[in-house]
């Protein structure tokens, strides 16, 4: 899909949309050059970020999505959305009617490698490198990049297409174990403030657990029905208790194991 040209003309309509800035919010009139910059605006990331569309995606996708869509009415859907943020795309798609959003999530499909894409949102959603590699991989082999870039895009659960998180988990569990460990170790440290030798007892634990899917599942806080919640809870606690010191597990929440009694009762 080729970008369309941003030539306009003087007689071009003056409809206004609303552009959002980092800081400012600029009126710019509904032609195509305009309408298009503030597309890119929000297909790109501006915080530093990489997300799944390069500048020159961002540009291939803004002009698809206004042919897909039209000029006027994808300047309506900005103006719509007078409070998104460059990067942030999903204010405009939620301005979109269903067969529109279906639309424009193909003609943005158009411009990117899917696959890559897949990854590099992964990344953007706060992923580990290796884990975004090797998850978004697996997920877009099971066919479920689309998902992923419409969660991008449109801010869609991607839980939604079925079977969607049992593709995910099984990456997980299965497909990426060792950056999964390193996604637990790097949890428990950079969030929780364990000890890194602690934090890599708890991921070695867990990875030889037999229930070690579900107990990611619930780690992860994963919606998953086909698990026990309750008893998965009752075994990270008890692997939690078995390689973390007491002080640690208070700033879990979680009650460290009574102290054995060793004193002998007198009758």
């Amino acid at each position: 899909v080729l970008l369309m040209a941003a030539c306009g003309d003087d007689d071009a309509d003056t409809t206004a949309v609303t552009a959002a800035a980092e800081s400012t919010t600029t009126t710019v009139a509904a032609e195509t050059g305009a309408v298009t910059d503030a597309l890119v605006a929000a297909f790109v990331p501006d915080d530093g970020f990489e997300g799944p569309l390069s500048p020159e995606a961002a540009a291939c996708a803004a002009g698809a999505v206004i042919d897909v869509i039209g000029l006027e009415r994808t300047a309506g859907l900005i103006n719509s959305a007078a409070y998104a943020y460059p990067g942030d795309p999903t204010p405009i798609f939620a301005q979109m009617a269903g067969d529109e959003v279906a639309l424009a999530l193909e003609a943005v499909g158009g411009c990117v490698d899917l696959e890559q894409a897949t990854q590099d949102a992964l990344g953007y959603f706060g992923f580990t490198a290796d884990l975004s590699s090797c998850v978004g991989a697996a997920l877009f082999a099971d066919g479920y990049g689309d998902a992923v870039l419409e969660t991008f895009l449109a801010g869609t659960d991607p839980a939604l297409a079925e079977g969607f998180t049992a593709s995910y988990l099984d990456a997980l569990a299965d497909d990426c174990t060792e950056a999964t460990h390193a996604l637990v170790v790097d949890d428990l440290v950079s969030y929780y403030g364990i000890g890194e030798e602690r934090a890599v007892c708890v991921a070695d634990a867990f990875g030889q657990h037999a229930e070690f899917r579900g107990l990611l599942t619930l780690w992860m806080g994963v919606a998953d029905d086909t698990i026990d919640a309750e008893a998965m809870s009752e075994e990270i606690t008890g692997v939690l208790a078995g390689c973390l010191t007491d002080d640690e597990l208070a700033m879990l929440g979680i009650e460290p194991p009574a102290a054995t009694d060793t004193t002998t009762s007198v009758p």
